[in-house]
């Protein structure tokens, strides 16, 4: 800038002659903008001249609309579609503004009703009364009340009259005698393996933890049985099936379980003084915990009646057994103790349904729904002859 011209100084509006304030509040100094022309020096404008513009308050000229720079190639971009499979002119960290729009909750959540949960707690109700009377029946054993022979008597018996109506039940499902003269012949070598096979380890299981204390043994029994009662298959065969392969359709953890019942029966089975309660107790449990829940599920899935009715049974007999055995305290105790699993449960899990809470979106893994007959798109098919 030359020395020749000088900008325009800021004009500061003041009281008028005629007492009138013109100008604004005494803290707001407005300033003139700046001429885009120099003026000449010694020339400046008055305020009475017509060069001098006072500046309009009431000014609602539009605002200049701010300068937008765009992307030339967002032009000529393709617009973004969810596929992994082509490339596309995006970066991998793209976020597109509908991503939360496909956002779901509680899609999948079944409501609970209160007696359908119920029915489904007895099957906890039933292993929770086998566990309890096959734990009574051994102290029954071990302090000399009863004789290991009547219950083993009584255990085989029962295992003939289950497998007998099972087997009229098969012959009501199947017109294949072949079949079942096979399946029975393969019962009865099986049966007679395990009673063999019991009668010639009993002698080994009655010293078998002599140099163990009895405390050691009592705790590692009820381990065993708690983890029978954690693992057991509680629902291999589901309601109204009616099918024998769905009762003997037995899982891993189911197995698991098993085995940690005849493993606990061991255990205890070695604390006995005689061959002939090892060789009796380990009878039982064979029956008890490996065949007894295949007839469980097998009734279940045939008749909610008479699955219903032997839950009240082996309750009523768990009850009877710990009254007998231990005392009547107890037996109240187990009592209330079903009846918070049967009653008290269902309510508690209906009253915190309201707290679930399913997000499903974007990020999860996608569906394909594919149609017979339909090719895929030709972006696809092109990936797939590149790979």
């Amino acid at each position: 800038m030359s020395s020749g011209a000088r900008l325009a100084p800021p004009t500061i509006l003041h009281r008028s002659a005629s007492g009138t304030d013109t100008s604004p509040p005494r803290d707001l100094l407005l300033y003139a903008p700046p001429s885009n022309e120099f003026l000449p020096r010694g020339r400046l404008p008055s305020r009475g001249s017509s060069s001098f513009q006072r500046p309009n308050f009431n000014s609602s000229s539009p605002r200049r609309p701010p300068i937008q720079v765009t992307d030339p190639a967002d032009a000529v971009r393709k617009p973004w579609r969810k596929l992994l499979w082509i490339k596309q002119d995006y970066p991998d960290n793209f976020t597109h503004h509908t991503f939360l729009h496909s956002l779901q909750r509680n899609v999948s959540v079944r409501p609970y009703d209160f007696w359908p949960l119920v029915n489904e707690s007895t099957v906890i109700t039933q292993h929770l009364s086998s566990i309890i009377i096959f734990a009574a029946a051994f102290v029954a054993i071990y302090t000399d009340l009863v004789r290991a022979g009547s219950i083993a008597t009584l255990g085989t018996v029962g295992t003939i009259l289950g497998y007998g109506y099972l087997d009229w039940q098969l012959k009501l499902q199947q017109d294949n005698p072949y079949r079942r003269k096979r399946t029975r012949t393969q019962t009865a070598k099986s049966s007679l393996l395990i009673f063999f096979t019991l009668l010639g380890l009993s002698p080994i299981l009655t010293s078998l933890t002599k140099s163990t204390t009895s405390d050691s043994i009592w705790a590692l029994s009820t381990c065993l049985i708690l983890a029978n009662l954690l693992f057991h298959d509680y629902a291999s065969s589901p309601p109204s099936t009616g099918k024998m392969d769905a009762a003997l359709d037995l899982r891993f953890p189911g197995s698991l379980g098993t085995n940690a019942g005849v493993m606990g029966s061991v255990v205890l089975a070695s604390r006995l003084g005689t061959t002939d309660a090892v060789f009796s107790l380990m009878l039982w449990a064979v029956e008890w915990f490996a065949l007894f829940p295949i007839f469980r599920r097998y009734i279940r899935s045939l008749s909610p009646t008479l699955h219903h009715a032997l839950t009240i049974s082996l309750l009523v007999l768990a009850l009877f057994s710990l009254y007998y055995v231990v005392s009547i305290y107890l037996s109240l105790l187990f009592l209330l103790l079903v009846g918070f699993i049967t009653f008290m449960c269902p309510l508690w899990l209906i009253n915190l349904q309201k707290y679930k809470n399913e997000i499903r979106g974007p990020w999860d893994v996608a569906r394909p729904k594919l149609k017979e007959g339909r090719s895929p798109p030709p972006e696809a098919a092109a990936a797939t002859r590149a790979a």
